[in-house]
């Protein structure tokens, strides 16, 4: 997904020195959209050194939602 600015922006962070200018037009991406099976989430919390507490999904098991838990 690609977001379109409506009017020049311009982003600062507290945390980091600079700005992000966005000029009026111009797209950002924003979001990949996946495909995967609960073996495969569950894989990829496991590599990234988390549990998987909950998976929340739609009655079609189109969309879902993850709630990993860093392990201990």
């Amino acid at each position: 997904m690609h977001l379109k600015a409506r009017k020049d922006i311009v982003i600062t962070f507290n945390s980091a020195a600079g700005k992000i200018y966005i000029k009026k037009g111009e797209t950002i991406h924003t979001e990949n959209s996946h495909k995967f099976n609960y073996d495969n989430i569950k894989s990829i919390g496991y590599w990234a050194g988390l549990d998987t507490e909950k998976i929340f999904t739609d009655n079609n098991k189109w969309f879902s939602l993850v709630h990993y838990k860093k392990n201990k």
